[in-house]
């Protein structure tokens, strides 16, 4: 993340930046270690600036409450489309939302004042199978008649670019750009690419961010009276070049003497 942060602020510098995640950010629950490696991982994520989050299997076994409270604290906005709660038949995150982007453009845009909006949806059937409680608790719904919705929802609201975050694997991310009209952008996640893999479908970029430990990745848009010109770029190689941000040190030191050598919980206070 330190590298990652560093390679943010050069990119902030020169043109806003909308920074996103399709899923499964949060650690596998059966990995867990402690809730204080936990805490400052969320206070990282909330120092890189991101717009949004989807959703994924790893954040529904982590636990809505403690998922909740973490991005209440650490100021990140969680995405779903399609999970329901299955008592109240509401969603249980935010069904999409709006980022207005000004002149100069941004990770997807170099030029014109543009309106972005994003959504996210996810595999029924991947999270069904994190966990046998799952369906006790929410009730997932078909990606595809909750992406319909809404894209529908996000063009009324006057939106030039939608972008999907596709929790999927890469076959239906796929399909879910060639069956929804009205997406210009899927970003999709839970595949094992090692590095990026972006494809064309019928004016439709889908994007495939490669492995989180070796890649990072960047897609630049132009728009321009309601064209759409996408480039995408792996930084994975040059980050293993690239110099820690200090801040990211910083909190890494905390982290240590947080935790102790032993990597035993110390009380924060």
């Amino acid at each position: 993340m330190a590298r990652w942060a560093a390679l943010l602020e050069n990119k902030r510098d020169e043109r806003p930046v909308v920074l996103i995640d399709a899923g499964d950010f949060c650690e596998n629950a059966k990995l867990r270690k402690n809730e204080i490696k936990e805490e400052y991982f969320f206070k990282a994520l909330g120092m890189l600036g991101y717009d949004a989050f989807g959703v994924g299997e790893n954040e529904i076994v982590f636990g809505r409450k403690n998922l909740e409270k973490a991005a209440r604290k650490s100021g990140l906005d969680l995405l779903s489309a399609n999970i329901l709660d299955r008592q109240t038949n509401k969603p249980v995150f935010a069904r999409h939302l709006v980022r207005r982007v000004g002149a100069g453009g941004f990770l997807f845009m170099r030029s014109g004042g543009v309106k972005v909006g994003i959504f996210s949806v996810a595999d029924p059937e991947l999270l069904y199978r994190a966990d046998r409680l799952v369906k006790n608790y929410y009730e997932i719904t078909d990606p595809r008649i909750a992406a319909l919705g809404a894209v529908s929802d996000l063009r009324e609201e006057g939106c030039d670019i939608i972008v999907a975050l596709s929790h999927q694997e890469w076959n239906k991310s796929i399909a879910l750009a060639h069956e929804i009209p009205g997406i210009d952008i899927v970003v999709t996640s839970h595949s094992s690419m090692i590095r990026a893999r972006s494809e064309e479908i019928e004016g439709v970029l889908v994007v495939a961010p490669g492995n989180k430990t070796t890649s990072f990745t960047e897609i630049d848009v132009s728009w321009s009276e309601g064209e759409i010109l996408t480039s995408v770029k792996d930084w994975g190689e040059e980050l293993l070049k690239s110099k820690d941000h200090p801040e990211f040190l910083e909190l890494e030191e905390k982290f240590k003497k947080a935790t102790g050598k032993t990597g035993e919980i110390k009380q924060i206070k």
